[in-house]
């Protein structure tokens, strides 16, 4: 019996020793189901953070990209614009050559209006008299004459009354015609 009160006693002691190991097991493993509480704690903050994280780079995204049109959008319009300038600088210059060859054209036609019949193209009483004041100084500087030569239609008041104005105007424009084939191209005719 002696053996097997010893035997009991060391039955005791082990299960007493196990049960410290199973009572340090129990701590040990509560420290661990409270480390992993923790780190799933940690775990589910840190994915809320990834999430409001995600959400604000998502949001710069978008903001990226709506600058980032916009600025396409600005860049198509600046350029439809400098198309535009070049257009209207292109019709500027297209108006202002325009505008240079009217004056000349102008000019022209003024000189033409001074100095010359419109009806018959001769040159009128003004041109005629500045033409023969020229011709005399030359010829007294050079001792050459000249001549004048003086033509009178008779009646052309009776023709121009009688048949109309139309009709005189027509007689004056072949007279003119005549008078130009015949006389040499330095010679002044007038009006």
């Amino acid at each position: 019996m002696k053996k097997r009160a010893a035997e009991l006693d060391i039955a005791k002691k082990e299960l007493k020793l196990q049960k410290n190991n199973k009572a340090k097991l129990i701590a040990d493993l509560n420290r661990a189901n409270q480390e992993l509480t923790l780190q799933h704690d940690e775990k589910v903050k840190l994915s809320v953070e990834l999430d409001s994280v995600n959400k604000e780079l998502s949001i710069l995204n978008d903001e990226k990209e709506k600058r980032l049109a916009e600025l396409i959008i600005a860049k198509r319009e600046q350029i439809f614009q400098n198309d535009e300038k070049a257009k209207r600088a292109a019709e500027l210059v297209i108006a202002n050559e325009e505008l240079s060859l009217q004056n000349e054209e102008n000019t022209y036609l003024s000189l033409n209006l001074a100095n010359y019949d419109v009806l018959t193209k001769l040159p009128n009483r003004y041109l005629l008299m500045n033409r023969l004041n020229k011709a005399l100084a030359a010829s007294s500087r050079s001792g050459k004459r000249g001549a004048i030569f003086f033509l009178d239609l008779d009646h052309f008041k009776d023709l121009n009354d009688s048949l109309g104005h139309d009709i005189g105007d027509l007689l004056l424009q072949q007279v003119a015609e005549r008078l130009i084939s015949c006389i040499r191209e330095e010679d002044t005719r007038g009006g």
